[in-house]
């Protein structure tokens, strides 16, 4: 590959904070055989299909990269349950694995670099308890300290063990803002049936 073929793509990365996808790697006339070359010389790494990250623009991964490549992947997941009260500061430890809500009927591939459990939930935009996240990278969604707690307490055993005690905790301190959601959200449950 020439050196100024080279540097354009790494221009184009470092104009897109690292991230680009293979549409936007096309349109800017970077082939594929030149895409394969920098991800097989590890300057370009594939973390979900159509993604590239690129390492050697000058950034470093920002600490929530994992949240923000699942929105690339797919911006309508959600954050959910113990993840997204590791998002609400309402545990200390991350979640080694990413918990994902998606519409029922969303049925999009969600294959990424790192463990994800996904959840398809018929009733997943509800009110304002989604929550947005934007940084110059990229944004992502997840479920407010309200809706976290409560999905987290009625589906307990889906929480990673090292946070089940401190999310036991943060419901007890905030149980009163969690059970006016659990009405809200029968309320909403009642609307949509009838």
């Amino acid at each position: 590959m020439l050196k100024k073929t080279y540097t354009k793509i790494i221009d184009l990365f470092r104009k897109n904070h690292g991230y680009m996808s293979f549409e936007q790697l096309r349109e800017n006339d970077v082939t594929v055989l030149q895409m394969r070359e920098l991800e097989e010389e590890g300057i370009l790494h594939r973390f979900t299909r159509g993604w590239y990250w690129c390492s050697a623009c000058g950034l470093e991964k920002p600490a929530d990269y994992k949240y923000i490549e699942i929105a690339k992947m797919n911006p309508d997941a959600v954050i959910c349950l113990d993840s997204a009260c590791f998002l609400n500061k309402l545990s200390v430890r991350e979640p080694e694995v990413v918990q994902v809500a998606t519409a029922r009927g969303d049925r999009r591939k969600m294959e990424i670099d790192f463990p994800i459990r996904r959840y398809f939930l018929t009733h997943l935009d509800i009110g304002k308890h989604i929550q947005v996240k934007k940084t110059e990278f990229g944004s992502y969604r997840y479920f407010s300290m309200e809706r976290a707690l409560h999905d987290c307490m009625h589906a307990l055993h889906k929480v990673s063990a090292h946070n089940t005690e401190a999310i036991r905790l943060e419901y007890a301190k905030h149980k009163e803002r969690v059970d006016k959601y659990e009405l809200f959200f029968r309320k909403y449950k009642r609307s949509v049936q009838t």
